[in-house]
């Protein structure tokens, strides 16, 4: 995993930094989903950051991006966001599925929200997508709610119930084994406290602080 202080300088087939023609910088996730390799947990391959830290539910958090995202074959499905578990068997046995997704189903961004008391996914529509919509998401949380917003929008809050430590992930994450896959991300926030008016950890609106 490269650390965060390091990623100006790394670059790979995975992963890269861009510049557009205005000047804007961008981090470049591709992928192509028939490349073998992937984790213990899946069997498709993906292409993320990952915000090194774990927490539960209990101080306020907002991770803030955005995107624009292509596929190479039509009616894909592969998630941009998520808020992940850790797995805990003691908490709860044979858990692994993230308790939020954000994702493109077929020409739809939508969020899907695990209920794990139930074990059910509940899941809410954000607008249709097509290759290149660019498309700012702000996921918020505090101790039992999670709030979805697209654009500055609101589209939902859903009260949630989740014992286990969670962690942030941004980037490509197909559910199929087949075609190519890319996502352009800037202004990637993440700020902890307890009002979100004063930030413990400093947003990174540019890649100038990477």
């Amino acid at each position: 995993m490269a650390e965060e202080k390091s990623l100006r300088g790394f670059s790979s087939k995975y992963f890269s930094l861009f510049t557009d023609k205005n000047g804007n910088e961008w981090i470049h996730f591709f992928l192509d989903a028939s490349e073998p390799g992937h984790s213990k947990n899946t069997k498709y391959a993906r292409s993320e950051l990952r915000h090194t830290e774990n927490w539960t539910l209990s101080k306020k958090r907002r991770l803030s991006y955005t995107f624009k995202a292509f596929a190479a074959k039509e009616n894909s499905s592969y998630t941009v966001g998520q808020i992940h578990i850790l797995p805990d068997d003691s908490v709860l046995k044979n858990e692994k599925s993230p308790l939020l997704r954000v994702e493109i189903v077929k020409n739809q961004l939508r969020a899907k929200i695990k209920d794990y008391k139930t074990g059910k996914y509940e899941t809410f529509l954000l607008g249709p997508y097509k290759n290149g919509d660019e498309k700012t998401v702000s996921i918020e949380t505090d101790e039992k709610n999670i709030s979805v917003y697209i654009d500055g929008e609101k589209f939902f809050t859903k009260e949630v119930f989740c014992p286990l430590k969670n962690y942030l992930k941004v980037g490509l994450y197909p559910q199929e084994n087949k075609g190519l896959f890319e996502m352009f991300v800037k202004n990637l926030s993440v700020e902890i406290d307890s009002t979100l008016a004063n930030p413990i950890i400093a947003k990174i609106k540019s890649l100038d602080s990477l």
